[in-house]
C-alpha cells in the first residue's frame, strides 16, 4: 500500500489504516506535544511494477482532524470494543515511549515510578 499524505502531516511515529480511515501519530522531541491524526482515505490508480500492482491512497486533507496528545507517542492501536450500552465501537491505546526519564519520574519529581508503563491512554473514536 502506498498512501500520499498530506504536507500539514511530518514526522511520522505510527500509521494504522482501517477500512477508509487512516490513523497517524506524529512525535518528536522529549517536551512537545504529539499529535493523533485521524483522516479519510480516497483510492487513486494503482502503481504497476513488473511483480504486481499497488494499491494506492491519498489522505483526503479536508478530513483530516487532530489531537494533541502526550509528549513522545511512541504507538497505537484501534481495537473493537463493547460500550455500556452493548453497541460496537472503536477505541485507540496509545502507549508511549515509557522508558525515559521523562514517565519515570513521579509528579514530584523527587521518587523514581517503579512501573512507568503501567498506563495506558485508552479514547473512544467516533466516526
Amino acid at each position: 500500500v502506498a498512501v500520499a499524505f498530506p504536507k500539514s502531516i511530518d514526522r511520522i511515529q505510527d500509521c494504522i489504516i482501517d477500512g477508509d480511515h487512516i490513523y497517524v501519530s506524529s512525535s518528536y522531541g522529549r517536551t512537545k506535544e504529539s499529535t493523533f491524526y485521524a483522516g479519510t482515505l480516497q483510492k487513486t490508480d494503482p502503481i504497476r511494477d513488473a511483480f504486481q500492482d499497488t494499491a494506492c491512497y491519498t489522505v483526503d486533507e479536508d478530513s483530516v482532524q487532530r489531537l494533541c496528545a502526550m509528549p513522545m507517542l511512541e504507538g497505537f492501536c484501534i481495537r473493537e470494543r463493547k460500550d455500556e450500552n452493548a453497541a460496537s465501537a472503536k477505541e485507540v491505546l496509545m502507549i508511549t515511549e515509557s522508558g525515559s526519564a521523562y514517565y519515570q519520574e513521579a509528579d514530584d519529581r523527587n521518587r523514581v515510578n517503579a512501573s512507568p508503563t503501567d498506563t495506558v491512554w485508552r479514547m473512544p473514536l467516533s466516526e
